[in-house]
């Protein structure tokens, strides 16, 4: 067998110059995966870094200060396309990775159609996620392992293109100015609830969006336990349907809608500011992991023991239907779903007093002077 390229950082203690980044994911994956590239940039300060991902997610990495260039696609043609878009698609990303002229390729996605974009781009050493025919194309392939968290096989990711992963630094989250309403007689507390998710370039999924009727009566039980406590409903345009459900069963006063009227920073800094979150597994979960409030997150054919974040006060609920999951983390594929569904059978008393909790040890942390 050939030998590998030696490490990046061992040819002659020079660090490299130029790095490509493959991860072409839906939010939340992307959002997971921000520990990953700040390891890279840690490891290698002085590295221009590329990112190759979802044209509709540059704007949300550029600001973050990881990568120094972005190369967006629109990942609905690499889904749907025909056969023809796709090719003439392929063709692009693979000139703009050789553009790129990197000394190591990263992939953070598994499929082969990725390692063929890292070894397009000429780069020397070639690491990352693979399954496949992928992984004769890269140096340094990384088996998924479906079992694993998605986070640590980010770390392992980078690891095998030689950067630290516990070399990463603190990200930089942009200042977000946020107004919300006060006043006499409006709430002093707030309760961030995101109804709906699982829409993504790739694919809907209702299996993984619980019932909006059961997030309202959640979402009431709090605000009828607690008079200063209010609702800040959070999602983009396509979840407006699912947040007009919980908006119509609470009290007007107490609710403020934010759906489709906030971008991802915005959203962000609602849920900083928030006693807790209570969402769907879904990419506003993921964001809010990125914060230090509370999460009650509901999960349905994805497996929380490798998806949800991994932070202390998160509680993930989880009412699987045997065989589970239904979706095959290793390649991404998903099993439909059986009779009932898993986010079916989530009760609203599980997830009631769950947030319940979430809210109390809020306030513990904030009489003792900690963030909620």
């Amino acid at each position: 067998m050939p030998s590998r390229p030696a490490a990046p950082t061992a040819r002659g203690g020079r660090p490299p110059g130029r790095v490509l980044l493959v991860h072409p994911g839906a939010l939340g994956d992307v959002v997971q995966a921000l520990p990953a590239l700040a390891a890279v940039r840690g490891s290698w300060p002085g590295a221009h870094v590329t990112l190759l991902t979802d044209a509709a997610l540059a704007g949300f990495v550029a600001p973050l200060g990881l990568v120094d260039a972005t190369v967006g696609f629109d990942v609905s043609v690499a889904y749907h396309g025909n056969p023809t878009a796709r090719a003439t698609l392929l063709l692009r990303l693979a000139r703009a990775a050789r553009g790129a002229r990197p000394e190591v390729a990263i992939t953070l996605k598994a499929a082969p159609v990725y390692a063929l974009l890292a070894r397009a781009s000429g780069a020397p050493v070639r690491a990352g996620l693979a399954r496949g025919a992928g992984a004769r194309l890269l140096t340094h392939p990384v088996p998924v392992d479906a079992r694993q968290h998605r986070e640590a096989r980010y770390r392992d990711a980078v690891r095998a293109g030689s950067a630290d992963p516990d070399a990463g630094i603190a990200v930089p989250w942009p200042e977000t100015e946020l107004a919300l309403p006060r006043g006499p007689g409006r709430p002093t507390r707030w309760l961030a609830v995101a109804p709906g998710g699982g829409r993504n370039a790739k694919e809907t999924m209702a299996s993984r969006r619980w019932a909006p009727a059961r997030f309202a009566v959640v979402a009431a039980e709090a605000l009828a336990t607690d008079p200063a406590l209010g609702v800040l409903l959070l999602g983009g345009p396509g979840d407006a349907a699912e947040a007009g459900v919980v908006a119509a069963a609470l009290p007007g006063g107490r609710v403020h809608d934010l759906v489709g009227h906030t971008d991802l920073f915005g959203a962000r800094a609602a849920i900083a500011r928030s006693a807790a979150f209570l969402g769907n597994d879904s990419a506003l979960m993921h964001l809010a992991a990125t914060t230090q409030t509370p999460i009650v997150a509901v999960f349905g054919p994805t497996d929380p023991r490798v998806a949800a974040p991994r932070r202390a006060n998160v509680h993930a609920i989880w009412s699987p239907v045997s065989p589970a999951p239904c979706v095959d983390d290793a390649s991404g594929q998903h099993r439909a779903c059986e009779t009932p569904c898993c986010i079916e059978r989530v009760t609203a008393a599980r997830v009631g007093a769950a947030v319940r909790h979430a809210l109390e040890s809020s306030s513990a942390a904030r009489a003792v002077g900690h963030p909620g």
